[in-house]
């Protein structure tokens, strides 16, 4: 049986055990009405693309994302589109690495003001984190290096899969070994290990609340996990949560709600908004258009007065690039903000 009909089969299982309260939370905030939802879609062509990133840099907007052949297994190069006004985008970058698989780019902005990229390189059962640094956006962006990590790694697996800036330190969350440990970085090239969030995850997306605490949505083989970890970030507090995490994004608001995107299927597979009600229970703001089979890795701006939330989807054709736009009173009117 292949990997994605035994996920298939479960998860209908997994649904049903899911308890009354959390079936309850996951409905009690009104859904967003798809009239309120802007979405278009920003990239196609022949080529498979996914694994999305989202950034406003030097007052421009950034969009992310790998191109190949495939989901995986192929040489696969990062495409960079930009934008002035996140409607209409142009190419910027097109980087590769000969011989490698570049995968699931993820941008961030640097306190010195450079454009931070980051990536998993991937060849054959072996990936490694490379990062690459736009000074400013009239330059070009440097050649991939590889990070430089301290603590226990793996042999085959050492990915920083995001990376988050809270004021002047980068926090990003290797996985490899079957667990998932939280590093921080200054410069983007030497990453110092800080503690072990959590076993038998993968993906982890981080965030800050006011207190400046870290939460971590992490990924697993059924529900995702909540974490929760106070500053120097040694111990962490885990809860299951009532909602699957797969390529999930995460905002944490000023009154401290998380805002998350990620896979969902509840109604087959979608890319789905969610709010947290609770400490680990999530309720659902709304669909995006998706499926097809693969969806989601999303990325996400908070701006005055709106989401712009990028996400990949191979439900119209191969698979293609989307930006999403929700007026942030559509939020604020469900208490969320």
């Amino acid at each position: 049986m292949n990997a994605r009909l035994f996920l298939l089969l479960l998860i209908p299982l997994i649904l049903f055990s899911c308890d009354k309260e959390d079936r309850v939370a996951l409905k009690s905030i009104p859904q967003i009405p798809e009239d309120s939802i802007k979405v278009t879609r920003i990239w196609d062509n022949d080529k498979y693309c996914s694994f999305t990133s989202l950034v406003k840099y030097q007052g421009e907007y950034y969009c992310a994302f790998r191109e190949g052949v495939g989901h995986g297994g192929d040489n696969g190069s990062i495409r960079i589109l930009k934008s002035l006004d996140a409607t209409n985008w142009k190419e910027a970058f097109f980087l590769s690495h000969t011989g490698f698989d570049l995968r699931d780019p993820n941008l961030s902005v640097m306190p010195d003001g450079r454009l931070m990229l980051i990536c998993g390189c991937q060849t054959n059962s072996l990936t490694r984190t490379v990062v690459s640094f736009l000074p400013d956006k009239d330059s070009e962006f440097t050649e991939f290096q590889e990070v430089k990590m301290s603590g226990e790694l793996s042999e085959n697996c050492n990915w920083i899969w995001r990376a988050t800036w809270f004021d002047d330190v980068c926090y990003g969350v290797r996985y490899g070994d079957n667990h998932a440990d939280l590093y921080q970085t200054k410069d983007g090239i030497n990453w110092g290990y800080v503690s072990t969030i959590a076993h038998e995850v993968t993906e982890v997306q981080l965030g800050r609340k006011t207190n400046g605490d870290l939460v971590a949505l992490a990924r697993t083989g059924s529900y995702g996990l909540v974490c929760y970890s106070s500053s120097p970030y040694k111990e962490w507090v885990l809860f299951s949560a009532n909602i699957i995490l797969q390529g999930q994004a995460l905002f944490v608001t000023s009154s401290d709600r998380m805002v998350c995107v990620s896979r969902s299927y509840y109604d087959n597979d979608k890319t789905t908004l969610f709010c947290n009600v609770t400490h680990r229970a999530f309720a659902k703001l709304c669909d995006f258009p998706s499926g097809g089979g693969d969806t989601c890795y999303a990325g996400i701006i908070c701006e005055d007065d709106r989401l712009l939330i990028s996400y990949y989807s191979c439900h119209y054709s191969y698979s293609d690039i989307y930006l999403a736009e929700i007026p942030l009173k559509c939020l604020k009117d469900r208490g969320i903000w």
